[in-house]
């Protein structure tokens, strides 16, 4: 996660977060000479900036424990609790297809081999299809241990589910029909300002703007390329889905599409 003076920012993978975390990245740690020149005088404080890196605790594979950049809001520190929450949201089947294409489920495996081949046996030569199946069959989270039940939801709303509510572990434990209907899940999830990945450069422009940065210092962010684009250009939604496939994945991931909706 990110951590400013201002806010902190959850990096929620294959979201475009690695192009909004080089863009903070730039502003905080490459200061102007004239705001150089400020700092060393002690004229002006240098505003806090942190890439905080946090051990994985999402999954059980190989990667357990490894330090990375996808902290979940229940890892953000005391001192910065109250600090608004940022992150990016996307499109649920563009996500399917950026997770594929990164290949990411190939190199490290959540359950064991073995298992996967036994309805999968040309693991980890899947095509896109077979990946969706294979996603929504072994839904990640249904094994971790702080879980460890099937799941009455879709792997990509488990996952926005452990990164975005209070208390993750227990609600993906105890998730049902009635706590969905019910919408008790408002009072579980984090107060979060959503940017949206398909307008992901103005939305990070328009809110810097709003943190009161300098506008003359991230107006390029309207033009900055983008950054780690796994999907093919000129390829989009129903290069990928099947009608059947989309349906699928509509159903599954019905509580997400409802969560991105907030």
């Amino acid at each position: 996660m990110i951590i400013t003076e201002k806010f902190i920012m959850i990096n929620f993978p294959k979201t475009g977060t690695a192009f909004a975390r080089k863009i903070l990245m730039d502003l905080h740690t490459n200061p102007s000479f004239w705001d150089k020149a400020q700092f060393n005088l002690g004229l002006k404080k240098k505003p806090f900036f942190q890439n905080l890196l946090l051990p994985n605790i999402r999954t059980a594979s190989a990667r357990k424990g490894f330090m990375n950049e996808h902290g979940i809001c229940e890892q953000i520190p005391i001192g910065h609790k109250n600090k608004p929450i940022v992150s990016i949201k996307r499109d649920v089947f563009k996500r399917y297809i950026s997770m594929y294409n990164y290949e990411h489920w190939k190199k490290w495996p959540f359950i064991n081999r073995t298992i996967i081949k036994e309805k999968y046996p040309n693991y980890p030569e899947l095509t896109f299809e077979e990946f969706v199946h294979f996603l929504i069959d072994y839904n990640p989270l249904s094994y971790h241990p702080k879980v460890k039940r099937e799941l009455p939801i879709g792997p990509l709303t488990a996952q926005y589910i452990l990164f975005y509510f209070k208390n993750p572990f227990q609600v993906l434990k105890n998730i049902d029909k009635e706590y969905i209907d019910s919408k008790s899940y408002m009072q579980d999830r984090y107060s979060i300002h959503f940017l949206d990945q398909n307008n992901l450069n103005q939305d990070l422009y328009n809110y810097l703007l709003k943190m009161d940065y300098d506008k003359n210092k991230i107006e390029y962010i309207l033009y900055a390329p983008k950054t780690n684009n796994s999907t093919p250009k000129g390829k989009g939604v129903e290069d990928y889905f099947t009608k059947d496939l989309k349906k699928l994945v509509s159903e599954k991931e019905s509580f997400l599409l409802e969560l991105n909706r907030l």
